[in-house]
């Protein structure tokens, strides 16, 4: 028995994202990665933070793209001035000071990543349909160019095209939009129309 199904959107969208960060951002993540990894190696370092600061150093998990973008939004919006100002009472040698070309990069790192996360945000709903996934990626993939890789409807990782074509067209027109089906989808999403 052959039965269509359609792949979990977040997975792409996590592929989608690491691939497009690790190109352009590798570096300078790995840079914030070694600073808090070395915040966080001793008490004593932890303790001279704790003068500064109450944020914490935080690493990030090298399974997902969001634990990196947290990382670094913290990095850049609590630790980043702390350390411009005490990396010698914070033993951070000044090959790890970050340079303002490398807070160049991270800011608009933050701004990348937040978008993409009010993305993630938008398609947690419980009420989501193939149409809103649909949308979200297109919105992705016009902003974010390398994306389409993973999230364009026929990309490679999409098994059944047309059936998820089909779908996201049945939820077009169930939100009274005219859409044209091709055969193809029509008999990929027939147990589904009504």
């Amino acid at each position: 028995m052959n039965i269509d199904f359609i792949g979990c959107a977040s997975h792409r969208l996590n592929l989608a994202v690491e691939m497009y960060f690790a190109g352009k951002y590798n570096d300078i993540v790995e840079k914030i990665h070694k600073i808090m990894v070395h915040l966080n190696s001793s008490a004593n370092i932890r303790g001279v933070l704790a003068e500064f600061t109450d944020a914490l150093p935080e690493k990030r998990n090298a399974t997902r793209w969001t634990s990196a973008s947290k990382m670094v939004i913290k990095y850049s919006k609590k630790l980043h001035s702390i350390i411009g100002e005490h990396y010698q009472t914070l033993r951070i040698h000044t090959s790890m000071v970050l340079t303002t070309a490398d807070k160049e990069l991270v800011d608009q790192f933050v701004l990348e990543s937040t978008d993409i996360l009010g993305a993630i945000v938008d398609l947690q709903s419980a009420s989501v349909t193939m149409l809103d996934i649909r949308l979200v990626f297109d919105y992705l993939i016009k902003n974010y160019p390398g994306m389409q890789s993973y999230l364009s409807a026929e990309a490679g990782i999409v098994r059944c095209v047309n059936f998820e074509n089909g779908i996201v067209k049945l939820n077009a027109c169930q939100n009274g939009e005219t859409v044209q089906f091709t055969d193809d989808e029509i008999e990929a999403i027939k147990p589904f129309k009504k």
